[in-house]
């Protein structure tokens, strides 16, 4: 059996289910964990209302290939965020350090989706002070998860500092000095 890391399961300690992938009438069958492939088909089934996709128990002896990037439909939802300014509004997310943007509304209500492109290859598809405006935002938020990781580890620094008993049993060094 081949153990490449795509053919091992990202969740061994979870079951391998049966995916099965209706699209455009062509049926794909895949091998995933469990918690993916429930998050694939809820993502399947919000993008695709023709086509279906179900989880069935896995047959012993199947021999499908792992469902690709298995590991993406792991990750936790991103966060969105909202930016507007002046009647145009940005949806984006930042996964990684990487703003994606999710769609930009101009201020008569058309909207582009983007469908996650990297806020530098968005700036032709919206305002030049909007796209400035997310930027600084994110810049703004990943500061002040900076500054509360900093903060946490200092708090936990002072009260591993304030548990540690202090050792008198040792003898002093002496210094030497060349």
């Amino acid at each position: 059996m081949n153990t490449a890391p795509e053919d091992t399961s990202p969740r061994p300690q979870e079951p391998d289910v049966h995916l099965s992938i209706f699209l455009h009438g062509i049926r794909f069958d895949f091998i995933a964990c469990d918690t993916a492939a429930r998050a694939f088909v809820r993502d399947h089934n919000r993008r695709s209302h023709v086509d279906a996709a179900s989880i069935e128990p896995l047959a012993a002896g199947a021999t499908h290939p792992r469902l690709p990037n298995e590991r993406l439909y792991l990750d936790p939802p991103p966060d969105y965020h909202t930016t507007r300014l002046d009647g145009a509004e940005a949806r984006w997310f930042a996964r990684e350090g990487v703003v994606r943007v999710v769609s930009v509304t101009d201020a008569s209500g058309y909207t582009v989706p983007l469908h996650g492109f990297d806020l530098g290859a968005c700036i032709d598809h919206m305002p030049r002070k909007l796209w400035h405006l997310v930027r600084r935002r994110h810049e703004a938020i990943e500061d002040e998860m900076r500054g509360r990781l900093v903060s946490s580890v200092e708090t936990l620094f002072e009260e591993l500092i304030r548990r540690t008993p202090v050792r008198t049993d040792r003898r002093p060094t002496a210094v030497v000095s060349v």
